[in-house]
Order: C-alpha cells, then structure tokens, then sequence
C-alpha cells in the first residue's frame, strides 16, 4: 500500500513535545506501521530552536527526554529546502514527493 505523505508545521512537533497526546502517539504509531511520509520545511528547526525554553516549561519532561523525542521526531521527517516549495501549491509539493518513489 502507498504512503499518505503529511506535510506539517511548529505546532505539530509542539504539540508532540509538550504533551503526551495525539500528535506524538502518530509519529510512535507509525515508527510501528510506516503509514505516512512526514515532510515539512527547514525552518521548522530553527523554530523548534526558538521556542526550546518555551517546550521545557510547558513539557512534563526532563530536557534529556525532550531531545530523545525530538531526536525520534527529527529522524521521522523528511526536510524539503524551502527554495524547492516557495512559490508551490501544496499539492505540488506532493507531487515533488510522489514521483521519488
């Protein structure tokens, strides 16, 4: 069966960091079943980068835990330089995807 690819934002790695939800229970899911292709942009690092201070005082978590999370979350996903999706629609940036494989 075909991969679903997911291109995503901050607030999804956010949200997987600060709680123990939805968001991180997809990313552990498909560890296990290899449903989706995850992609975002490069900049969501130096966001995450940004906002570190913020997801260790909202996190339940000791920053050892947060880097092992975001260490498994960073080899999940895929980066797409962003001069390769400015200027594109989102389905063509699926498209980019799809044909690599």
């Amino acid at each position: 069966m075909d991969k679903c690819f997911w291109l995503f934002d901050f607030n999804v790695v956010f949200s997987a960091l600060v709680t123990r939800g939805k968001s991180r229970l997809v990313f552990e899911l498909n560890d296990i079943f290899h449903k989706f292709e995850f992609i975002s942009t490069q900049y969501i690092y130096s966001e995450l980068d940004d906002n570190l201070d913020r997801i260790a005082s909202l996190s339940k978590l000791s920053e050892e835990e947060i880097s092992e999370v975001l260490e498994f979350i960073k080899k999940s996903v895929e980066i797409i330089p962003f001069e390769e999706v400015e200027g594109l629609r989102l389905i063509d940036v699926l498209r980019i995807q799809a044909s690599e494989y």
